[in-house]
């Protein structure tokens, strides 16, 4: 086994030629190759190696010698320390390109697929776009606050303020951090709104049931408050005071957001992203479109009016019962949700007869191996693969190329400031053309 060459102390000079998924800086040392947060490519920079391993190490960045243009000063003065978002020190322009050509290289390396990748849908306004965030309770200077943990630990950076998400939470924040001495059974607090109604949701999880009188008195502080639901050491919601939900709109549609039900964090982007699918899976009013590992059903329902009939399959059981509340909500009669492993359900449920059209949007592992064979079995005319993982994309596609073109890969900037994209594929079978 070679040695590395270098070791843990050691100040190393580095020229950074590209960024990983998480938006660390990578450069090379005599061949080795070393990760440093906070640096970015074309720089010079001088660090300290903090970390050694097999085939590569981590450096703490100690200076920069040669400055790329793409740097800007990061609005946040948290920003070095609670590690929510690791690029706002790059020029958003060009964490777009950097995002493209990430992808483009990820389908090349991994799946052996050369094609021209379409420029990111970023934001006109990169900013204060989550409406969902999770907060840690610890202590911090003898005081227990709202906050962050430091990636890799359990070490709390406070939060007064973020800039990714909405304006309104900052008094929510303040609220907690006055309170959060007298609640020791507080774990984690939770805040969600609506950007359509600007109505606002309170998750307070706890080590105990008892609050005492705390979800109304928020709700009675904050007009904009219309739920506090309290989540017990099972992660069960065990009360609600207030309202069961909160509405979110995407195009014409509402959509139910219940404590502890997901739903995509940039409303906005949102529906970028979902008017993108409904552009490439190219209804025409009599298909089966099938929303596989379809969450709450937002994408489906999003495009049930140009289809003849929907089919989800997921196997959360909350979600399904979401999804279904969902189409009750905006009177959808053509929808049908299943709770089951998809690889399991679709062979079973599977309709020859028709025009097929498939939504593939699996979780960060991509889809199970047995769902792709199903699929290449079944041939149907099209599919959307949306991914939030464009190392399991390319490992998928490469299973489908053999049936499939791949006809357009277009990114989505959903999470800016981070080093997360979504990628939106149409293909088309082969055969069918």
């Amino acid at each position: 086994m070679v040695k590395p060459p270098v070791s843990k102390g050691q100040q190393v000079k580095l020229t950074i030629t590209d960024l990983t998924h998480e938006g660390e800086g990578v450069g090379r040392y005599q061949g080795f190759t070393l990760f440093v947060p906070g640096a970015l490519p074309g720089e010079e920079v001088r660090a300290v190696v903090t970390e050694v391993k097999t085939n590569f190490g981590r450096a703490a960045l100690e200076r920069v010698d040669r400055y790329t243009s793409a740097r800007v000063t990061p609005v946040c003065r948290r920003y070095d320390q609670c590690g929510g978002c690791q690029l706002q020190h790059f020029h958003y322009r060009d964490q777009l390109a950097w995002k493209r050509a990430f992808v483009q290289n990820t389908l090349k390396r991994i799946g052996g697929i050369e094609m021209e990748v379409k420029p990111v849908l970023g934001m006109d306004r990169p900013w204060n776009y989550r409406n969902k965030v999770q907060f840690h309770v610890d202590t911090w200077r003898g005081k227990r606050q709202l906050g962050f943990y430091v990636p890799g630990t359990h070490r709390l950076v406070p939060v007064e303020d973020c800039y990714l998400l909405p304006e309104q939470f900052r008094d929510l924040i303040a609220y907690f951090n006055a309170i959060l001495e007298n609640y020791s059974l507080i774990k984690q607090v939770w805040l969600r709104r609506s950007f359509a109604y600007g109505d606002l949701m309170v998750v307070i999880t706890t080590r105990g049931p008892k609050l005492d009188k705390l979800p109304e008195q928020i709700i009675g502080h904050f007009a904009a408050v219309k739920s506090v639901a309290v989540v017990g050491p099972q992660n069960q919601v065990i009360a609600v005071s207030g309202e069961q939900h909160i509405k979110e709109k995407i195009g014409n549609l509402d959509f139910l957001i219940s404590p502890l039900s997901f739903f995509q964090v940039n409303p906005v982007q949102t529906e970028v992203l979902y008017s993108k699918v409904r552009e490439y899976a190219a209804l025409e009013g009599e298909e089966v479109l099938w929303d596989l590992y379809c969450g709450t059903g937002t994408i489906g329902l999003f495009l049930a009016d140009r289809c003849q009939e929907l089919i989800g399959i997921e196997v959360v059981a909350s979600a399904v019962a979401d999804a279904e509340k969902n189409a009750r909500l905006n009177r959808i009669p053509n929808a049908v949700f299943y709770r089951g492993k998809t690889e399991d359900l679709l062979p079973k449920l599977w309709k020859d007869t028709r025009e097929n059209v498939v939504i593939l949007d699996p979780p960060r592992r991509g889809c199970h191996k047995r769902l792709l064979e199903s699929i290449l079995c079944f041939l149907p005319e099209r599919i959307v693969y949306v991914s939030c993982n464009p190392a399991t994309l390319a490992r998928d596609l490469k299973i489908l190329a053999g049936a499939y073109r791949i006809c357009e890969v277009q990114p989505v900037d959903m999470f800016p400031h981070t080093g997360h994209i979504e990628c939106l594929v149409s293909l088309k079978r082969k055969h069918s053309e």
